[in-house]
Protein backbone atom coordinates (compact mmCIF):
# COMPACT_ATOMS: atom_id res chain seq x y z
CA UNK A 1 0.00 0.00 0.00
CA UNK A 2 1.49 3.63 -0.56
CA UNK A 3 3.12 5.63 2.02
CA UNK A 4 0.29 7.54 4.36
CA UNK A 5 -2.75 4.72 3.44
CA UNK A 6 -4.43 6.67 0.91
CA UNK A 7 -4.94 3.97 -2.29
CA UNK A 8 -6.96 3.23 -4.79
CA UNK A 9 -7.53 -0.69 -5.43
CA UNK A 10 -7.50 -2.20 -9.16
CA UNK A 11 -8.80 -5.04 -9.63
CA UNK A 12 -8.24 -7.29 -12.88
CA UNK A 13 -8.94 -11.04 -14.04
CA UNK A 14 -7.80 -12.54 -17.08
CA UNK A 15 -7.63 -16.03 -18.49
CA UNK A 16 -5.47 -16.98 -20.83
CA UNK A 17 -5.21 -20.35 -22.62
CA UNK A 18 -2.01 -22.34 -23.31
CA UNK A 19 -0.54 -25.03 -24.48
CA UNK A 20 0.85 -27.00 -21.40
CA UNK A 21 -0.77 -28.54 -18.99
CA UNK A 22 0.80 -27.52 -16.02
CA UNK A 23 2.16 -23.80 -16.02
CA UNK A 24 3.80 -21.60 -13.45
CA UNK A 25 2.33 -17.96 -12.88
CA UNK A 26 4.15 -14.93 -11.85
CA UNK A 27 3.82 -11.74 -11.66
CA UNK A 28 4.90 -7.99 -10.49
CA UNK A 29 4.01 -4.09 -10.19
CA UNK A 30 6.11 -1.63 -11.56
CA UNK A 31 6.04 2.28 -11.68
CA UNK A 32 7.28 3.64 -14.39
CA UNK A 33 10.17 6.55 -13.98
CA UNK A 34 8.75 8.87 -11.72
CA UNK A 35 5.34 9.33 -13.52
CA UNK A 36 1.96 8.05 -12.13
CA UNK A 37 2.38 5.19 -14.55
CA UNK A 38 2.24 1.41 -13.46
CA UNK A 39 2.85 -1.80 -15.21
CA UNK A 40 1.42 -4.74 -13.45
CA UNK A 41 2.69 -7.80 -15.84
CA UNK A 42 1.46 -11.08 -15.48
CA UNK A 43 3.44 -14.30 -16.75
CA UNK A 44 3.13 -18.08 -17.18
CA UNK A 45 5.56 -20.72 -18.24
CA UNK A 46 5.24 -24.35 -18.59
CA UNK A 47 6.65 -26.26 -15.71
CA UNK A 48 8.54 -28.21 -17.16
CA UNK A 49 8.49 -31.94 -16.24
CA UNK A 50 5.12 -31.61 -15.06
CA UNK A 51 3.31 -34.84 -13.66
CA UNK A 52 0.34 -33.80 -15.50
CA UNK A 53 1.46 -35.12 -19.30
CA UNK A 54 0.32 -33.43 -22.21
CA UNK A 55 -3.84 -32.53 -22.23
CA UNK A 56 -5.94 -34.65 -23.92
CA UNK A 57 -6.15 -33.39 -27.76
CA UNK A 58 -10.04 -32.11 -26.85
CA UNK A 59 -8.88 -29.87 -24.12
CA UNK A 60 -7.73 -26.32 -24.36
CA UNK A 61 -5.71 -25.35 -20.84
CA UNK A 62 -6.10 -22.26 -19.49
CA UNK A 63 -5.82 -20.48 -16.52
CA UNK A 64 -7.47 -17.88 -14.61
CA UNK A 65 -5.59 -14.90 -13.56
CA UNK A 66 -6.95 -12.56 -10.87
CA UNK A 67 -4.93 -9.74 -8.73
CA UNK A 68 -5.50 -6.51 -7.00
CA UNK A 69 -3.58 -3.75 -6.82
CA UNK A 70 -3.24 -0.93 -4.71
CA UNK A 71 -2.29 2.12 -5.99
CA UNK A 72 -1.74 6.41 -4.77
CA UNK A 73 -4.57 7.98 -5.05
CA UNK A 74 -3.22 9.77 -8.03
CA UNK A 75 -1.74 7.23 -10.17
CA UNK A 76 -2.44 8.17 -14.14
CA UNK A 77 -2.63 4.21 -15.98
CA UNK A 78 -2.21 1.30 -14.92
CA UNK A 79 -1.08 -1.15 -17.90
CA UNK A 80 -1.83 -4.78 -17.69
CA UNK A 81 0.46 -7.19 -20.10
CA UNK A 82 0.00 -11.33 -19.68
CA UNK A 83 2.73 -12.74 -21.64
CA UNK A 84 4.39 -9.58 -22.90
CA UNK A 85 0.76 -8.90 -24.71
CA UNK A 86 -1.10 -5.64 -23.33
CA UNK A 87 -4.74 -6.56 -22.52
CA UNK A 88 -5.87 -3.34 -20.87
CA UNK A 89 -5.26 0.00 -19.81
CA UNK A 90 -6.87 1.41 -16.85
CA UNK A 91 -7.07 5.25 -16.66
CA UNK A 92 -7.52 6.78 -13.15
CA UNK A 93 -9.50 9.35 -14.27
CA UNK A 94 -12.52 6.76 -15.82
CA UNK A 95 -12.22 4.32 -13.10
CA UNK A 96 -13.97 4.80 -10.77
CA UNK A 97 -16.32 7.14 -9.17
CA UNK A 98 -15.26 10.47 -7.68
CA UNK A 99 -16.59 11.66 -4.19
CA UNK A 100 -16.66 15.72 -2.93
CA UNK A 101 -17.99 17.14 0.64
CA UNK A 102 -20.99 18.35 0.74
CA UNK A 103 -19.97 21.58 2.59
CA UNK A 104 -16.63 23.18 3.64
CA UNK A 105 -16.29 21.55 6.98
CA UNK A 106 -16.68 18.05 6.25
Amino acid sequence: MPAGGNARTVAVNYTVPHDAADVNVSGSLTRQGQTGDYVLALTTTPVADSAKGDPPESCQPRTKMEAVAALPNDFETLTVVVNDETVTEVRNSESSASFRALNATA
